[in-house]
């Protein structure tokens, strides 16, 4: 009995010391969906950024979105430069890009993606313009702004154009992705442009319907929406099967909301010829939203400084994961006409550096 307790006395304190020498990682946050992004640079390459740990919390979209698999293999990038023991967690928090700052200013994270034409000139559903925002870098954007009609309603009423249906006050219906959204952002600026209101349009039978892209596409195709206007892209998937799927007519928007748009913030753009299986028979005028990466006018300036200096010095290998980076150059990180809201004091510092400012 007596050498029986002493083996269990002894396994127990095995076990013990066998539990006490386990480590157990904590989350910096609750059930994100990217792993790879919260593992610390616990290992960083030769070249790292010299300076203190950093902890920090990175918005996108939802799991699926080009914003979710961008934002994931730009963390990766970022924790192979900077100081040991730095984290950054992904959270899949973010609506839009086109709302991003808001997220910023309410504390929910510590940087995002932000095409910010609306948000930082005259505000997004309501709430007034950013305040406290500021860019580390812009980006490219090979998207621009277009409209979808369905066969089906042009040979109904002749229309192709957000502009026809308002001027005649045709009650249809019109799908965008939800509030928040570039495309919506895109609507609620051609509403402006044109001189009408979402209230006016309703209030004569209209309909606007906001939901996801893919939902937008598949309302086309069932002829639940006649129109849908859009900052698209060549390379989206749901846009391209729809054109190859569904008797629908693209089109871009007018002069005259082009102008609009650039007035409001955007840039010009270009549908390229054979766009959409040839549904674009020539390169055709457009607007684009500017792109970039935005911070906290808070953020330590440092800090700042540091990511600036990795996005930059790192291009080649942050092209080979987004297509935003490629071919960029740093001058164009620092054009304010592309981040439309002004540069962080840390990622002046740097840009002053390398002799861009």
């Amino acid at each position: 009995m007596k050498k029986t307790l002493a083996l269990l006395l002894a396994l127990t304190m095995v076990l013990a010391l066998a539990a006490c020498g386990s480590t157990q990682t904590t989350p910096a946050a609750e059930a994100t969906e990217a792993p790879a992004a919260e593992t610390p640079a616990e290992a960083p390459a030769a070249e790292a950024v010299e300076g203190k740990p950093v902890d920090l919390i990175w918005a996108s979209q939802g799991a699926g979105t080009t914003s979710y698999t961008s934002t994931a293999a730009e963390i990766n990038v970022f924790l192979k430069y900077l100081p040991a023991g730095s984290k950054i967690t992904q959270e899949t928090i973010s609506s839009g890009s086109s709302s991003s700052g808001y997220l910023l200013e309410a504390g929910l994270c510590d940087i995002a993606g932000g095409e910010n034409a609306a948000a930082a000139t005259v505000g997004l559903d309501g709430r007034p313009p950013y305040e406290h925002v500021r860019a580390l870098y812009g980006t490219k954007t090979r998207d621009f702004v277009m409209m979808i009609t369905t066969k089906k309603f042009n040979d109904k009423t002749g229309y192709t154009s957000i502009r026809e249906i308002l001027e005649n006050k045709y009650p249809c219906t019109i799908c965008c992705e939800d509030v928040g959204s570039s495309d919506y952002t895109c609507l609620l600026y051609t509403f402006d442009i044109l001189g009408y209101t979402f209230e006016e349009f309703e209030s004569w039978g209209g309909r606007i319907v906001t939901t996801s892209g893919s939902a937008c596409c598949e309302m086309l195709q069932d002829n639940q929406a006649d129109i849908m206007i859009g900052h698209c892209s060549t390379e989206s998937s749901s846009i391209v099967e729809l054109g190859m799927s569904t008797d629908v007519i693209m089109t871009s928007i007018d002069e005259e909301i082009i102008e609009g748009f650039k007035e409001r913030g955007f840039g010009s753009a270009i549908i390229p010829a054979g766009a959409f299986n040839g549904r674009f028979t020539e390169d055709t005028p457009s607007a684009a939203i500017g792109a970039s990466h935005i911070v906290l006018d808070t953020m330590d300036e440092d800090t700042a400084y540091m990511l600036t200096k990795i996005a930059v010095e790192h291009l080649d290998e942050l092209a080979e994961e987004v297509a935003s980076f490629q071919d960029l150059t740093p001058e164009e990180m620092a054009d304010t006409s592309v981040t439309v809201v002004p540069l962080h004091p840390g990622a002046i510092r740097y840009y002053e550096e390398i002799g861009v400012l």
